[in-house]
């Protein structure tokens, strides 16, 4: 296996706190899934989640090498966990296509948020 993308990004819980409470504004529903929403929107704090991600659809975007709109939509973007809790990003739709026409291979998500900062890393190997 080798590592063919790495991507990290970070995002300011106080931006995106702006963002998702902004009158009228479909941030959360056209940037999130449905199951991002219900777990965040279950937290103490859902922004510091909402932030990191947002911040792992970022740097799934770089570490693919096309950025955030040309890998897919964002709600098919998705952080997800598994039965430890370890994220995990899931795909569907156009951008599970996007992701195998770019030759596919295996996602390592780690996210992470302290005070006004988000971050996440994403790693695709072959």
């Amino acid at each position: 296996m080798q590592i063919v993308g790495h991507g990290i990004d970070a995002v300011s819980v106080i931006r995106m706190r702006a963002l998702l409470a902004a009158p009228d504004s479909h941030f959360e529903s056209r940037v999130f899934s449905a199951a991002e929403r219900d777990y965040c929107r279950k937290k103490k704090d859902p922004i510091p989640h909402f932030a990191a991600r947002f911040a792992a659809k970022e740097a799934y975007g770089k570490a693919l090498g096309l950025g955030l709109g040309a890998s897919g939509d964002l709600g098919q973007i998705q952080v997800t966990q598994s039965e430890k809790g370890a994220p995990l990003l899931a795909l569907e739709g156009r951008a599970q296509e996007i992701f195998l026409s770019q030759g596919g291979g295996n996602l390592f998500l780690s996210l992470s948020h302290d005070g006004d900062y988000a971050i996440a890393s994403v790693i695709l190997s072959r």
